[in-house]
């Protein structure tokens, strides 16, 4: 047979030998196995998730894969299988569980994040074989003998705290019975006292009176003493006054004196010169 001239200068081409056609792996009985359920899944049922490699790196970096479990004797090949579908009990399984859960969530209600955190802190930080390991040892802790130990040590406990409870209820009647001998004590020197605290409380209300025009009479002394030292400090400033008027006074009136004697001297002298000039005198 001819070889297509398109592919004569490809490589691995073998010339010169007859074509040959593969056909599928399955033989022809099961070529029209009915298709699974991955096969039958359209793209919307596809969920495609973006992977990215760093992210994938930094997540799984400290993980380890543990292998002791793996059967790996089997052929990786996929001659003869064309993928596994899951039944429909399986779904009916898988949905009783999630039904279930959700009951016993309504029931004991959604667990505190804060308690969730403590219980699981010391498994949150490890992989899932060695939180089981843990888990293990832990449960190891519920068996009878450990048990047994741990209610003799609650007994005893138990003891000790009801001790602890008798001598304190003894020493807190003891207290309390010294402070009711204490106040019986008091109210008994009172007794004296309360016969003649009528009058002392009348005697009270009365001084109270006084008290209050005492303090009045007080405040009105205080305020007459202060103006009477207004009116001292204002009397000392009018006498300075007036003895300064009476200086000033007494000296004017003298120079008005001198001032009218001159003035009356010359009038007489005036009134000599006028009766000479009438009557002349003659000399001898």
């Amino acid at each position: 047979m001819s070889l297509d001239p398109k592919y004569a200068d490809l490589p691995w081409i073998a010339h010169g030998q007859p074509d040959v056609y593969e056909a599928g792996e399955l033989p022809e009985a099961d070529q029209m196995m009915k298709e699974t359920v991955e096969d039958t899944m359209s793209a919307r049922e596809i969920e495609v998730v973006k992977l990215s490699v760093s992210e994938a790196h930094r997540r799984f970096a400290g993980c380890k894969v543990d292998s002791s479990n793996v059967d790996f004797s089997d052929s990786i090949s996929g001659n003869g299988k064309i993928g596994y579908a899951i039944e429909m009990d399986q779904y009916d399984f898988v949905a009783d569980i999630d039904r279930r859960i959700h009951r016993i969530e309504a029931l004991i209600g959604q667990p505190d994040p804060n308690k969730l955190t403590a219980l699981t802190a010391d498994t949150t930080t490890h992989g899932l074989l060695e939180a089981c390991s843990r888990l293990s040892a832990r449960s190891s802790l519920f068996q009878q003998g450990y048990l047994d130990m741990i209610e003799a040590r609650l007994a005893s406990l138990q003891g000790k705290l009801q001790a602890v409870t008798e001598k304190r209820e003894a020493i807190a009647d003891y207290d309390m019975q010294n402070k009711i001998a204490e106040l019986y004590e008091l109210v008994k020197k009172w007794n004296d006292v309360a016969e003649s605290l009528p009058v002392i409380v009348e005697r009270l209300s009365t001084l109270k009176s006084l008290h209050e025009e005492a303090s009045q009479f007080s405040q009105s002394l205080c305020t007459i003493e202060s103006s009477q030292k207004n009116v001292e400090g204002s009397l000392s400033s009018y006498t300075k006054l007036l003895e300064e008027v009476a200086s000033s006074y007494i000296s004017f009136a003298l120079f008005q004196v001198q001032n009218n004697v001159i003035k009356n001297m010359e009038v007489i002298k005036d009134n000599f010169t006028t009766i000479e000039s009438h009557f002349p005198i003659s000399s001898k």
